[in-house]
Parts: C-alpha cells; sequence; structure tokens
C-alpha cells in the first residue's frame, strides 16, 4: 500500500478514528474507507471499490466547521436544560414573561364557590364550601376565628406517568398545609369564629408551577364564595438557570433542576404569603429571582383582576341590575 496510508478495510467495513481535540469519525460506507495521517491531523478519504491505493490527499476538518459543532453541541444543551437561548426560552418566551392565562369563575353552582384555572399547559380546579358548623369534633373549633382546611390532589392522568393515588400521598399532603397557611394570612377568619372553610384544590394537568395555580384558582374560588379577604392571594414560580432568573417556570425549566422558588404575594400591601425554596441559591442571586417571581406575581394579579371584574358584570347582568 501507498506510503502515508494508515489503514484501508474491506467493502462495509466502518471506519471509527479519533480527531484532535476528541472528536470521533464513524463512516460506515459501502465502499472502501480509508484513513490518513497528514500534517494537519487526521481525515477521511472514501475510495471505489476496484480502487487499489489510495494516494489522494485528505484535508482535515476545519477549525470553522469544529467551533459549528461545538455551538451547536451547546445550543442543544442549553435547550435540554430549559436556559435561554439568544434572550429566548424554550417556549418561546422572555426570561420574565408568564405563559399564557385563562380562568373562568362558577364553574359549580353546587359549590359555594368555585373556580378554573390554566396557566400554559398546567390546569387546576378550586371550589369553596363555607363558612360553615365545624364538622366532626366540635374540640376543634377556634373561638376566635374560623378553620380553615385545605386538601390538595392531582388526578392520575395529569402527569407522564400515571399516579396510583390521586391524593393522601407525601406531595398532597405538604401541597395542602402550604396551600392552608397561605389562606390563613389572607382570608379575615377573626369575621368567622368558631366555623369551617373548606378549599379542595385539584390539578388536572401538570406542567410546571404546580403550587401557583392552585393558589390562582383557590383564590378565585374564595372571592367567588364571597368570603372576605384581605388582598389578592397572587403565586407565581420562578428559577435561576444558566445565570438568568426566570420566571413562571415550565416542566422543563423544572427539571433542570436548578435553584426555585415558589412565592405568593399580597401585592396591594406587597405583604408575602408563603415563600418556599427547594435548593441553595448564592444570597447575590436572591434579590433578582425573588424579584422576578413578585414582578410576576403582581402581572398574575392584573389578569385574576379583571376576570373578577368580568365575573361580576356577568352576573350583575344575569340579576338584572
Amino acid at each position: 500500500m501507498t506510503s502515508g496510508v494508515q489503514t484501508c478495510h474491506r467493502p462495509w467495513s466502518p471506519c471509527r478514528k479519533t480527531l484532535p481535540g476528541g472528536q470521533k469519525l464513524f463512516h460506515p460506507s459501502p465502499l472502501w474507507v480509508c484513513c490518513r495521517e497528514g500534517d494537519g491531523g487526521l481525515g477521511i478519504l472514501t475510495c471505489p471499490s476496484d480502487c487499489s491505493l489510495a494516494t489522494a490527499t485528505v484535508s482535515p476538518p476545519t477549525r470553522a466547521r469544529e467551533r459549528t459543532h461545538t455551538e451547536r453541541s451547546e445550543e442543544n444543551v442549553s435547550l435540554r436544560l430549559g436556559a435561554p437561548t439568544h434572550g429566548y426560552r424554550v417556549d418561546g418566551r422572555r426570561a420574565g414573561e408568564l405563559r399564557k392565562i385563562q380562568a373562568r369563575m362558577g364553574v359549580f353552582s353546587q359549590a359555594d364557590g368555585s373556580a378554573y384555572i390554566e396557566q400554559g399547559n398546567t390546569k387546576a380546579l378550586a371550589v369553596v364550601y363555607g363558612p360553615h358548623e365545624i364538622r366532626g369534633s366540635r374540640s376543634r373549633a377556634l373561638p376566635d376565628r374560623a378553620l380553615v382546611n385545605c386538601q390538595h390532589s392531582s388526578a392520575t392522568f395529569s402527569t407522564g406517568e400515571r399516579k396510583r393515588r390521586p391524593h393522601g400521598d407525601r406531595k398532597s399532603c405538604e401541597m395542602g398545609l402550604q396551600l392552608r397557611q397561605t389562606f390563613e394570612a389572607a382570608i379575615l377568619t377573626q369575621l368567622h369564629p368558631r366555623s369551617q372553610i373548606d378549599i379542595y384544590v385539584q390539578v388536572l394537568q401538570a406542567d410546571g408551577g404546580t403550587y401557583a395555580a392552585c393558589v390562582n384558582a383557590a383564590t378565585l374560588a374564595v372571592l367567588d364564595a364571597g368570603i372576605p379577604m384581605r388582598d389578592f392571594v397572587c403565586a407565581c414560580s420562578a428559577g435561576f438557570v444558566d445565570g438568568t432568573a426566570l420566571a413562571d417556570l415550565s416542566h422543563v425549566e423544572e427539571a433542570a433542576g436548578g435553584p426555585q422558588l415558589a412565592l405568593a404575594l399580597l401585592p396591594a400591601s406587597g405583604q408575602i404569603a408563603l415563600l418556599e425554596m427547594d435548593a441553595r441559591l448564592h444570597e447575590d442571586h436572591l434579590e433578582q429571582v425573588l424579584e422576578a417571581a413578585a414582578q410576576a406575581a403582581r402581572d398574575v394579579h392584573t389578569l385574576l383582576d379583571r376576570v373578577v371584574r368580568q365575573h361580576v358584570r356577568e352576573a350583575s347582568i344575569l340579576l338584572g341590575d
């Protein structure tokens, strides 16, 4: 074989070589595949099956082509991790942009209050009963305020993997506790002593920001029931991905595993009803992420206020006022 040709395999024999920088070549051609070592590195050359010698000069891959491949790989990794690319997220939103929100009030006539909300592909339904007498043991009654009972459940089809238990698992219990703490801080419970307020929330589809969707749906349901509150309770999630604070995280962005926080805000006073973070975050970035969540919660308040006003107008028309 001609000098300079390193190997020459038979037809259908794949050629595997490692270029400088660790880049691998795989060429399963039906032609003869010849690998030649030149001055600039390794390259590949295919020869017709009747060729007995491979003497052509092989050009190594150019640096520009290697950079393009590297940039493409980094871009694919960023998309897979939910990091913004060229200022846009995986679903086309800006860093502080909310997903599309649609909501309705009074979806169940049997309940004292009810609401349905969609935040992107996350869908939640909330119903409220009360204030009414304490159910069960009367020893649970509080002499100076109402007892707030919150229960959370998820439909068995709400996630990609079918849930065996729609409620009663650890995650549902934790979510119910968070909802109770949130609305105990917002409802004027002192106006209804020795009574009980029941809030039931069910997630129909989970695609990120589940807690925020539950809080926003429950807020509309409580208002639909006519229960007095200090203010709207508006919630939104936020995270820190690839050095950028992102508001209203989707499931893909939550799956990236970066720091995330859930914020429930009383927008008129700016008071925080609940704040939870599930990962470590440097204090230099905490204020940035917190402000992103707070601004998103204020944007949610604008949308919920519009829904409430529209519902009141429709109710007034039905009553003939």
